[in-house]
């Protein structure tokens, strides 16, 4: 049992029941607690609750909801779905998925009372956490791609984003977030241009309640026309959307997008504030300049990871300098991993050590490039304000540079082509004039989180209570 991973207070109650302070004492104490109560102890301090949307965890969460004390500190709920995960014990039609039932555009939506029993089950249940400010709706599990059918005559099922969707509707829950992450072609069917159709992009439900959206492209579906629509129609009529994330999008789909999607978005009550997406290899510079270009009025935070230039008209250092003259409502922003025109990475050295730096917090990742030991800023997140923004922007483009790596098949390991680091040495914190703080990325695991899943499956986390709270949650 790790005691650095308990909460402050707890460690002080432990530490009051001692007989003496030595650490073989301590180690009783810890395991006769964790033998007896972790259960109980354990929930006691968690804030967010991931479970799979079958009977075993819901009935779990359920209970946690009726505890006058748990209930208090959860703050946020993750709703998820395994692949060996059956609803046969709620849906009196069977045992389908949600996500296996194909419903063409012109069915009717007619909702059997299994269903209905569940969305009002998930809605009470959700509506008894008073703190709950966040939730998010996982369907991550890809379609088969069979044509889609009707698979019986009858009501039909829906699929796990729906559910929780109307589930929030019911309860009206005044969320901060309320986001939604799954798989494009699983979000495509589900999301037919139809205005008067819950399943629909710009139907009443999204518009209303979507707060945080977060799509995976799947390579093995590959075709990108279909996906456009639906999903330049949410971004222009779901008026409560801030954050959009992005993953695995080939450029192709970028540039369709940023075609479709007009450059004054009518009709919007907010603005999109967050732009996140990572993991491209074909990123043509004009395509993403011409897809962020479309929120540059509204955008405050931009997050790019893991993106890869294929075309040799521009640079990062172009890019950013555009970003930095047109997105004047920046207040953070974070880059990590910037490739260009084959393996070239982009380094940001010079943003660690300047005179006049502006106020606010940065963090930076630093990787070995092969050259006795030497060190590049491969990854920069910034946060402050507008104008903190901009500098920083400014001086990434100013101190930009690139190193080519290749393998040397006598060395056997990465290199590149000579360049020296200018970092010298690094601590892991440090001011930098005063009032900007930069510091190295450290993964620091913070037990904050329930897992309510099947016993067969381990938590996504490596702490060992947690598993033991599975397996006998209040």
């Amino acid at each position: 049992m790790n005691i650095h991973c308990l909460p402050a207070e707890l460690v002080d109650n432990i530490a009051c029941c001692l007989e003496s302070r030595d650490i073989l004492n301590l180690r009783l104490v810890c395991g006769h607690f964790y033998k007896y109560s972790a259960g109980a102890f354990t929930t006691a301090f968690f804030s967010s609750i991931t479970f799979d949307f079958c009977p075993g965890p819901f009935q779990r969460l359920q209970r946690i909801a009726q505890d006058d004390h748990l209930r208090l500190h959860v703050l946020q709920v993750t709703i998820g779905r395994s692949a060996s995960c059956h609803h046969s014990a709620y849906l009196p039609t069977g045992s389908e998925r949600y996500c296996q039932t194909r419903i063409p555009v012109d069915h009717p939506l007619n909702l059997s009372p299994g269903v209905n029993a569940i969305i009002a089950d998930l809605a009470n249940t959700l509506s008894g956490f008073p703190n709950l400010g966040r939730l998010c709706i996982k369907d991550d599990i890809l379609p088969s791609p069979e044509p889609w059918t009707v698979p019986f005559d009858g009501p039909f099922l829906l699929d796990t984003v729906h559910v929780g969707l109307l589930a929030v509707a019911r309860a009206n829950l005044p969320l901060k977030s309320f986001r939604i992450l799954c798989a494009l072609p699983t979000y495509h069917w589900v999301s037919n241009l139809h205005p008067s159709d819950l399943r629909s992009a710009p139907g009443p439900l999204w518009e209303s309640h979507l707060i945080d959206l977060a799509l995976v492209y799947d390579f093995a579906h590959d075709d990108l026309i279909r996906f456009v629509p639906p999903l330049a129609g949410l971004v222009v009529h779901a008026k409560s959307l801030r954050a959009l994330h992005l993953r695995f999008f080939p450029c192709k789909l970028y540039r369709l997008l940023a075609a479709a999607i007009p450059a004054e978005i009518p009709n919007r009550e907010s603005k999109l504030e967050i732009l996140d997406f990572k993991s491209t290899q074909d990123m043509v510079p004009d395509v993403l300049i011409a897809f962020v270009s479309l929120f540059c009025h509204s955008l405050e935070h931009l997050y790019v990871q893991d993106i890869k230039l294929v075309s040799s008209g521009k640079d990062w250092a172009t890019i950013l300098s555009h970003w930095a003259q047109t997105l004047s409502k920046l207040r953070s922003f974070g880059f990590h991993h910037l490739r260009q025109y084959g393996e070239k990475l982009t380094f940001f050295d010079g943003v660690v050590s300047w005179d006049d730096p502006p106020e606010g917090k940065m963090e930076y990742t630093v990787v070995n490039y092969g050259v006795a030991g030497s060190n590049g800023v491969a990854g920069v997140k910034y946060q402050g304000g507008a104008e903190g923004a901009g500098r920083v922007l400014a001086r990434m483009v100013a101190t930009s540079y690139d190193i080519l790596f290749y393998i040397d098949p006598q060395v056997g390991h990465q290199v590149s082509d000579g360049a020296v680091s200018r970092l010298g040495s690094i601590r892991d914190e440090y001011l930098i004039g005063g009032r900007l703080t930069a510091k190295r990325v450290r993964r620091d695991f913070k037990p904050t989180q329930l897992y309510l899943g099947e016993k067969d499956q381990p938590p996504p986390v490596p702490f060992s209570l947690w598993h033991t709270v599975c397996q006998q949650a209040p």
